[in-house]
């Protein structure tokens, strides 16, 4: 996934522990924690965030102000809010 893979590019502590021999079931956890630390959720976000948005500006480029853009625009910013 994309905050693995930035994990990985940034080689620090999160890479390293990916690169182990064995990661335990424990070590997912670490892991998780250490990609965060490292900026992969904050940068997965905005990737998602500018992508939505393309995709939102495309919607109305090619729909306009029709009520199904606008019911699609409602349900992006929806879930583009939602914490998980």
């Amino acid at each position: 996934t994309l905050p693995v893979i930035y994990g990985l590019e940034r080689e620090g502590k999160f890479t390293e522990k990916w690169r182990a021999e064995m990661v335990t079931l424990d070590d997912v956890s670490k892991m998780a924690h250490l990609l965060e630390e490292e900026g992969g959720r904050e940068y997965t976000e905005k990737i998602a965030y500018d992508l939505t948005m393309q995709a939102v500006n495309t919607l109305n480029e090619v729909l306009g102000g029709h009520q199904t853009g606008l019911a699609l625009e409602q349900l992006t910013d929806m879930l583009i809010g939602r914490q998980i």
